[in-house]
């Protein structure tokens, strides 16, 4: 609450704080030497000041010359502000001055002396206060002092609530769903319980017969890839869905068959939130091996450290080619460590950039809460009425929700720029697994698509780009759509007094695999959302064939 007399400037700010004690053995040495406690003393290391730091002036180093670049580059293309389009610009222009500005920079910085972070990218440094003994009070003032407890209340914890649900429709037949009632099944779980730990989604043989049917499936004499089957049967084989935090099955949904889904279901709970955002819900097919990251604040950096240092051991163990070493290997400890450093790599990134946004900027904001998914999903190959007849190898998926906050002079811009960072790591973050020459020079070219990397395939394809509002929402007409479901979120958007961005047509493939991108900012639930295809709020990026199929076959080898 910040407080001011009348409309003269503010004079103070005041807050609900939460900080705690410490049993210390504070008499006679005040701390400095611990032998029994004996007073409990209040410790706050929230409460500190800052040196902020400016960083270095890219543009200047870099030797950007804004207002040319911004000239060149409207000069690439076309744009009819009427109609609310663009057209052929040339982002080459865009690309070849950044890369220009970043040999200069790096250049810059070997000349400077023992550089940090925060001198490089600016930011903040704590001024360091170094008493010799323990001060008996906390360096603000407390007004009044609420009740304490030795643990945070339940009601006071910030809470997500997980759950697993079957979906009825199968194919083009349509079973009617009941929501209402899916809050009530969720069960919620202290955020930190989940926060940056390894929480898998996998498919399990629902019985011993089903783990047989699906063992036979792989020859015994398999030498190579092409020996392994190219798809799974979708029927006959039933698995079971299962939510597992750290090897501890935490869910279990119902029992199914091959390539049915089940909606994973994700609501967060915040004291003082009243009814929360709405649930986020997502279908998964049954036969997908996914990663269910839940970050709150901010990424555990051991947890990072540590997933890496496996991923390491288990390449070596690849490497050295020891069969007993291989076969001791489970899906767990192959497909399980990729996923959630691909989990962890994205939020750890989303993080660091949006730091670094806000550090260079008048708008401040910060990521909240994140959660959703990232890993392998196959595709369905489907019969009669769209039943599904077997499961086929796919790629890799990242669906995400994040949740910000900020502090800003224009609280649009921010939560744009943040919006398309986490678009942009939807799909960078596969390719960086992926795709990486650095990491393996035998890779072939591959890329994946969010909404983000699709916008700018759509305009190297010579597509128009539409910006669309109530202005000018009869441009709709010259723009295909995936489905009712995409154009209905697109129309209510806009009769809000929303914005949608979108291209004319699809950005890659066609039919049932067309790929469509979009994005829609809707006044009327405060939400943004950068959109690819079938609801998605995400990227994909389709592996290459042998890649592919193996992984398929890992999902069911043990």
């Amino acid at each position: 609450m910040i407080l001011q007399q009348g409309s003269s400037q503010p004079f103070a700010v005041q807050l609900s704080h939460v900080w705690v004690e410490a049993a210390i053995d504070y008499f006679p040495s005040r701390g400095a030497k611990n032998i029994k406690a004996d007073n409990w003393i209040p410790l706050d290391a929230s409460f500190k000041q800052y040196e902020y730091l400016d960083g270095l002036d890219v543009a200047t180093i870099g030797g950007i010359d804004a207002e040319q670049l911004v000239q060149d580059f409207e000069a690439s293309g076309t744009s009819n502000e009427a109609e609310g389009w663009v057209q052929g610009f040339d982002a080459s222009i865009i690309e070849r001055a950044q890369q220009d500005a970043q040999k200069k920079l790096e250049a810059h910085i070997e000349k400077m002396k023992d550089p940090t972070v925060g001198d490089v990218i600016g930011g903040n440094k704590i001024i360091v206060e170094a008493y010799p003994v323990i001060t008996a009070t906390l360096p603000m003032q407390t007004i009044i002092r609420g009740a304490d407890f030795a643990a945070i209340p339940d009601n006071q914890q910030v809470k997500i609530g997980l759950g697993l649900k079957t979906v009825q429709s199968v194919g083009i037949i349509n079973i009617p769903s009941y929501d209402f009632d899916d809050e009530y099944n969720l069960t919620y779980y202290p955020l930190s319980q989940w926060n940056s730990e390894k929480s898998i989604l996998r498919f399990t043989p629902s019985t011993d017969a089903d783990r047989q049917a699906l063992a036979a499936l792989i020859p015994e004499n398999a030498t190579s890839i092409d020996d392994l089957p190219g798809s799974l049967p979708a029927y006959g084989i039933k698995v079971t869905p299962e939510l597992v935090l750290n090897g501890t099955v935490m869910q279990r949904g119902d029992s199914m068959n091959l390539g049915r889904e089940v909606q994973v279901m994700y609501k967060e709970r915040m004291e003082g939130l009243r009814g929360g955002r709405p649930m986020m819900r997502y279908n998964v097919i049954a036969g997908s091996y996914l990663h269910i990251p839940i970050m709150g604040y901010s990424v555990n950096a051991f947890r990072l450290l540590d997933t890496l240092k496996k991923s390491e051991s288990i390449q070596s163990v690849l490497e050295k080619g020891n069969q007993s070493e291989i076969s001791a290997l489970t899906r767990g400890d192959i497909m399980g460590n990729l996923v959630y450093t691909g989990g962890l790599g994205y939020f750890a990134q989303l993080h660091t950039m949006n730091r670094m946004l806000s550090e260079h900027s008048q708008s401040k904001g910060r990521t909240v809460i994140g959660y959703g998914s990232y890993g392998y999903e196959p595709k369905l190959r489907q019969g009669v009425l769209a039943i599904p007849q077997a499961i086929l190898p796919g790629g890799m998926s990242t669906n995400m929700r994040v949740i910000d906050s900020s502090i800003t002079v224009n609280e649009l811009s921010i939560k744009f720029a943040m919006g398309a960072t986490s678009s942009y790591l939807e799909s960078a973050i596969s390719e960086q697994l992926f795709c990486n020459k650095e990491l393996n020079p035998n890779v072939k070219p591959c890329g994946g698509i969010s909404t983000v990397s699709g916008l700018a395939l759509a305009q190297q394809q010579g597509q128009k780009i539409y910006t669309i509002t109530q202005q000018n929402k009869s441009q709709l007409k010259n723009v295909i759509m995936s489905s009712e479901e995409m154009s209905n979120e697109i129309n209510q958007a806009i009769n809000s007094g929303g914005v949608v961005m979108l291209p004319e047509h699809a950005v890659s493939g066609s039919g049932r695999d067309a790929i469509y991108v979009y994005y829609v900012q809707n006044p009327a639930t405060g939400f943004t959302s950068w959109k690819i295809s079938g609801g998605l709020n995400g990227g994909i990026l389709s592996l290459l064939s042998d890649v592919s199929d193996t992984i398929q076959v890992i999902m069911y080898w043990h």
